[in-house]
């Protein structure tokens, strides 16, 4: 017993370490424009983005909902708050994989990989049939002041 004890307890920093290196990309992320603000975290060992704050412009009905959808029963749900990110998994060296993708400008989803740069960086790949036909794009990671919060 005193040696399953002995071996848990030098594991577990191996352990923890290995769950942080993922939960790394956790944070509040500026997409490209810098127009919206998503806010990603670990579900059950799995990423989730959600839409946390869109910037303001003139028609704000249009803007924030989910116009676009080929559903079109769901033309007047918010995207505050929408999850657009799904299903990523941590692989190894910073990279994402297996998720999903959801573009309210175009209502299309897209099949998704990412890669963490240096920390403040996302590298986004998004493609519908195979990785060499895709889209990138890099998001930046939003430094929050101590009395700021997600926009939640």
């Amino acid at each position: 017993m005193i040696r399953i004890i002995v071996c848990l307890i030098l594991a577990f920093p191996l352990l923890a370490k290995g769950q942080s290196k993922g939960d790394s990309i956790i944070g509040v992320w500026f997409n490209q424009e810098k127009t919206a603000k998503l806010q990603i975290s670990n579900e059950d060992g799995a990423y989730f983005g959600k839409i946390v704050w869109l910037q303001a412009k003139h028609d704000k009905a249009t803007l924030y909902t989910d116009k676009t959808n080929p559903d079109s029963s769901m033309h007047t749900d918010s995207l505050m708050g929408m999850t657009v990110m799904r299903h990523f998994t941590f692989g190894s060296k910073d990279t994402y994989r297996g998720g999903i993708i959801y573009d309210h400008m175009n209502g299309k989803e897209y099949k998704c990989n990412m890669v963490l740069i240096g920390g403040q960086f996302l590298m986004i790949v998004g493609y519908t049939g195979i990785p060499t036909m895709s889209r990138s794009m890099e998001w930046q990671r939003v430094k929050l002041r101590s009395n700021e919060s997600t926009g939640l």
